[in-house]
Formats: structure tokens, C-alpha cells, sequence
């Protein structure tokens, strides 16, 4: 008898722990792709409180809107393709090419950071 109770207690210990853990797996998945509407820098760990880290570590990262902060120096296009977002790039034309390069930003980076890597390739 005082086995199953112990077992039931374990039972409703790990049943609880999922589901808390599939919560807190569904508030970083929706940080990871819904950019924040507020206006707040990037999430920077080593100026959190205690009380702070802990939220994050439940909720997630506030994650906001990228903006470029510069544009190329040559002359380039927008082009603007349709997937189920608007995703915009740069065309550039370089004088005499001897092939394609595609730049990539990471994750919530944005296509100015790449400039300086496009001038070295240049």
C-alpha cells in the first residue's frame, strides 16, 4: 500500500514536470519566431537580475525586429520575394563577376551586417 502511493506521487511528479517543460518549450518556440512588437534591445544575459534570468529561461527571449543600419555603397536593387512573408534582399551587379556569391545574416541579424564581408569579396 504505501509503495503505490510513493509510485502515484512519482507518476503525478513526472506527468506535472512534462507538462510543465512542453509550457516552457512553447513560449520559446513562439519568442523563436514572432519578432517582438515592443521596443527593446536584444536580450543581453550578463545585465539580467536573478529574477530576470529566471523569467527568461521560462518565456524566452525578447527578440525585436531587425533594421539595417546602413546600405551598400554601390548601386544595388531590392528585390522583394513572396513566401508566406515578405522576405527583401540586395542585387548587386559587380563589373566583370566571375560567379554568384549569396550572403546569409543569421537568425534576427539583418543584411546591413554583411556589408563589410561583401566588400571583402568584392
Amino acid at each position: 500500500m504505501k509503495g503505490t502511493r510513493f509510485g502515484k506521487k512519482i507518476i503525478w511528479f513526472l506527468v506535472s514536470l512534462f507538462i510543465f517543460m512542453n509550457v516552457v518549450a512553447f513560449f520559446h518556440a513562439y519568442k523563436f519566431t514572432h519578432f517582438t512588437d515592443r521596443n527593446v534591445s536584444k536580450t543581453n544575459a550578463k545585465e539580467l537580475s536573478a529574477l530576470k534570468k529566471l523569467q527568461v529561461i521560462v518565456f524566452g527571449i525578447d527578440n525585436p525586429r531587425p533594421v539595417n543600419k546602413g546600405f551598400p555603397s554601390q548601386p544595388f536593387q531590392t528585390i522583394k520575394l513572396q513566401s508566406n512573408k515578405i522576405i527583401e534582399c540586395w542585387y548587386i551587379k559587380a563589373a566583370q563577376a566571375r560567379g554568384t556569391i549569396v550572403l546569409f545574416h543569421g537568425y534576427a541579424g539583418q543584411k546591413s551586417s554583411l556589408l563589410l564581408l561583401l566588400y571583402i569579396l568584392w
